[in-house]
């Protein structure tokens, strides 16, 4: 999946987020502070399983509230390795510290010149793949554009809309329901967002790409030769160029 380093939850940590709410608690704050204890200003703040009630952006002095959260926070700002954490239910304050750190951001390509002849498929981000994909059109002003590529009995899918909007994170359950997982950040020309992989307990696998908002291309219980080929699919993706790609 390329050179830059997931960074993992660990089993320990994951512990904790497993035996969390079930449902979203009211309430959350915090601050997001660098490796040095400097507060950083306008990191976005995403908690899971709350929707846009779990979003906030940090003042000058680090803190943020968020009116819901869910079992895990994530904290992202340009400049800066993303940072994912689970919350203990009984948590209402926390800290996050992100690290000024290349080497958990993946860099993605520019979609600019990609000609969807050549087995690209995607809106403003795209994949490109091999075999045949199948295309959803959607229909009206907030309808959602999805394709698909079957490999086996397991699919992986991109989501381009707002009908299916994301907020940010993949589900509460798939997180909270993970055996390991493990998390990079991304960064394109124009969207930023999250890179997230795990497994369940049987060692079926799982891997979520998203934008901050919208945009997200995923696989759900994939075994090892499926996770294998989709992840070569998700690795090609490229992001930005809207209008200038090549039909």
């Amino acid at each position: 999946m390329g050179s830059m380093v997931f960074r993992s939850l660990g089993m320990a940590m994951l512990s904790t987020a497993l035996l969390a709410q079930t449902a979203p608690k009211e309430g959350l704050s915090g601050r997001v502070l660098d490796a040095d204890g400097n507060p950083l200003e306008d990191a976005l703040v995403i908690a899971s399983g709350a929707g846009y009630r779990g979003w906030a952006e940090t003042a000058a002095d680090g803190t943020f509230e968020v009116e819901e959260a869910g079992s895990f926070v994530s904290a992202q700002l340009e400049g800066y390795a993303p940072a994912l954490i689970p919350v203990d239910e009984d948590s209402s304050v926390i800290e996050i510290r992100l690290s000024a750190s290349e080497h958990s951001v993946w860099k993605v390509p520019s979609c600019k010149g990609v000609s969807r002849a050549k087995g690209w498929f995607g809106d403003e981000t795209m994949l490109r793949a091999t075999d045949t994909v199948a295309e959803g059109p959607g229909v009206g002003e907030h309808a959602d554009l999805w394709w698909t590529v079957r490999f086996r009995e397991q699919r992986l899918t991109l989501v381009n809309g707002i009908a299916n909007i994301h907020a940010g994170l993949p589900s509460e359950k798939l997180m909270t329901d993970s055996a390991d997982l493990s998390y990079r950040g991304w960064q394109g020309d124009y969207n930023s967002g999250l890179d997230i992989r795990g497994s369940d307990s049987e060692g079926r696998r799982w891997r979520w790409v998203g934008h901050q908002i919208g945009t997200a291309v995923s696989y759900v219980g994939a075994d090892q030769d499926s996770a294998a080929y989709f992840d070569a699919i998700i690795d090609s993706m490229c992001s930005g160029g809207g209008p200038e790609l090549d039909e």
